[in-house]
């Protein structure tokens, strides 16, 4: 897993947005189906860390690729970079204006060109001047529990398949001073389905089925750290 995330980071590098989504359509199934699937059935220690680290990157590499890009032409003092960058990104503009005023598809392809050469010189120059931008991208498990504080705890929500037809939601946890993150089996998508969409945000049903499995893993904890999963991104958590 390890080799596979190192894998996935440096093929991000010279790689045009799109061409990133794409790439990692390849691998998205393996981060975010087979890896919950197996830490549920099999939480060893050495599971619950793979599948940690499968997460953060599974979960934060395509909006934080973007973001880690612009910082890094914004502190570059590259003055090429930066106006390179900053015709692209007016391009984009341009386009998705042309796009919603739906003129010809032959002036969008060809601005979609234009952006295309612009957006993969912006990345081969970033590659040749400043290496492989995805380094500050490869946090860990470790490198969360060193971060946080007395009181605090971190939680990445999973879903995983229970049945062919049911999935299950667990968290893996973690405190400072954590070996490896806690798995706590939460509850199945079914229960949660049960519960009307406009009672998500204030049902007491819903955090009895989110919370209350955690409550004695989370006892003493005043801030947590969360990042939800499935249908919990609806749930207002």
């Amino acid at each position: 897993n390890s080799f596979l995330r190192s894998f996935v980071r440096s093929h991000f590098q010279t790689l045009t947005y799109q061409e990133r989504c794409n790439f990692w359509a390849k691998y998205n199934e393996w981060f975010n189906v087979q890896l919950p699937n197996a830490v549920y059935h099999i939480p060893t220690d050495t599971m619950r860390c793979e599948a940690y680290n499968g997460l953060l990157l599974s979960k934060g590499l395509l909006l934080n690729s973007e973001i880690e890009l612009k910082r890094l032409i914004d502190n570059s003092n590259d003055h090429q970079a930066q106006q390179l960058y900053s015709q692209f990104i007016q391009h984009k503009t341009q386009l998705a204006k042309l796009q919603t005023e739906s003129l010809s598809s032959e002036q969008c392809d060809s601005l979609s060109e234009v952006i295309y050469l612009e957006e993969k010189e912006v990345m081969l120059m970033l590659n040749e001047k400043f290496g492989d931008y995805t380094k500050r991208l490869n946090v860990t498990w470790n490198d969360v529990c060193r971060h946080l504080k007395t009181g605090e705890a971190a939680i990445e929500f999973i879903v995983s398949p229970l049945t062919t037809d049911s999935l299950v939601y667990s968290a893996l946890i973690l405190k400072p001073g954590y070996d490896a993150p806690h798995l706590v089996p939460l509850f199945t998508e079914n229960q949660l389905k049960g519960i009307s969409a406009d009672q998500l945000y204030k049902s007491t049903a819903a955090g009895q089925l989110i919370w209350k499995p955690m409550s004695e893993e989370l006892s003493g904890v005043h801030r947590i750290f969360f990042s939800p999963a499935g249908m919990l991104y609806s749930t207002g958590i």
